[in-house]
């Protein structure tokens, strides 16, 4: 006797997928973890706030700056 017909185990088949791949392809933690940047990387981070019109999404900035700069230039 068979449980699922041919077109029940698709269904099936096409639900745990959707449920997988979604898993699979999400970006995994700890993407808001970063290590320690030394000289001459620099990072910094702002965190989203709740208010109106300010960040809505946290950000995370890497600054590199060559050996022997001396000024900055943007």
């Amino acid at each position: 006797m068979h449980y699922f017909s041919q077109r029940g185990r698709g269904l099936l088949a096409s639900f745990v997928l959707c449920l997988v791949s979604g898993t699979l392809l999400a970006q995994q933690q700890p993407y808001d973890i970063f290590p320690e940047a030394k000289p001459p990387f620099y990072r910094i981070r702002y965190e989203a706030s709740t208010k109106p019109g300010e960040l809505i999404f946290p950000a995370s900035y890497t600054l590199w700056i060559p050996p022997g700069v001396q000024r900055l230039r943007g």
